[in-house]
């Protein structure tokens, strides 16, 4: 069999920002750029640039992890309490502005065997800002404190888009629950060392491979030792069972039960959003779109030299 030469002789990446990269592309001194939020509104009203935008769905589910092993978050009603005061519809429009799908599951709705979160949406955590201050009232009431008594931080890793869903969040915490919680941004190596005793933290999910498997047993199961503590007897057995279950709707039914304990009954997360892929590419070159992050560069080719 013959292998296909490759059309480029090579590529040369970039190692920058998403912001310099786009200054970088308009020019002229890359071909390919990522895409910054805050710059989509640009690119959307000028038609040559919209003309060389793409966006698809992409391969990460971001999430906040709250840290379960001492307190407040030790209560799933706080997690509630936290999550349910997320506007996630609000959040995608207006910070994120890429065509993110707002989340209430974990796992990224195209992977093998995903619980799809129209179908059980009742039983999951939604923007509800009643219900959100009356979970953390019951809490607040029950330990004799106030929301002023609470001293929490978001840690996330530095990047403006992390920095504007802080704020934008930060904002809705201090709105629904009138609780203040303190923002921290350190470089990424520092943030993946230290997250585990953050209050909470920002997190991504990116599949090493296309099932739910990847994401309920390969991040949340006990064996793993999960950064923000989560633990549960239910919820391990679960996903042991889903991954041997004999068939597909078997697997997505116990799957479905793990996420309601996951980000629910026994809370520990807050999924928010599903990203998209997106990025810009100059006339002239011709490529393939990959929604899974990893590109065929051999196919890759500059025409009209």
């Amino acid at each position: 069999e013959t292998i296909p030469a490759a059309k480029l002789d090579e590529v040369v990446f970039r190692i920058l920002d998403t912001g310099p990269q786009f200054d970088a592309f308009q020019a002229g001194e890359l071909q390919v750029s990522e895409v910054e939020s805050s710059i989509i509104p640009l690119i959307q009203s000028d038609p040559a640039l919209a003309a060389q935008y793409n966006a698809a769905p992409g391969s990460c589910t971001y999430y906040y992890g709250f840290n379960v092993r001492q307190a407040p978050f030790d209560d799933p009603r706080m997690v509630r309490a936290f999550s349910a005061a997320i506007d996630r519809e609000s959040l995608t429009a207006n910070v994120t502005q890429a065509g993110e799908i707002p989340a209430y599951v974990f796992a990224l709705p195209s992977m093998q065997a995903a619980p799809q979160q129209a179908d059980f949406i009742d039983q999951l955590v939604t923007y509800n800002p009643e219900y959100a201050k009356a979970q953390l009232d019951e809490y607040l009431t029950e330990m004799g404190m106030t929301a002023a008594d609470l001293n929490l931080t978001l840690l996330f890793n530095n990047s403006a888009l992390h920095q504007s869903v802080a704020e934008a969040i930060q904002a809705m915490w201090a709105d629904t629950l009138g609780v203040t919680v303190t923002l921290a941004a350190q470089e990424f190596g520092v943030y993946l060392e230290s997250r585990r005793d953050a209050d909470i933290w920002r997190g991504a999910w990116c599949f090493d491979y296309p099932d739910a498997n990847n994401w309920y047993y390969d991040v949340f199961h006990s064996s793993v030792d999960p950064d923000n503590g989560f633990a549960n007897a239910e919820y391990d057995e679960l996903v042991v069972a889903a991954g041997s279950a004999a068939t597909l709707e078997e697997r997505v039914a116990l799957y479905q039960q793990a996420e309601v304990i996951l980000s629910n009954t026994d809370a520990s997360i807050a999924p928010i959003y599903y990203y998209v892929t997106d990025d810009i590419t100059a006339p002239g070159v011709e490529r393939t779109n990959s929604i899974i992050s990893r590109e065929y560069y051999e196919k890759w080719d500059i025409v009209g030299q």
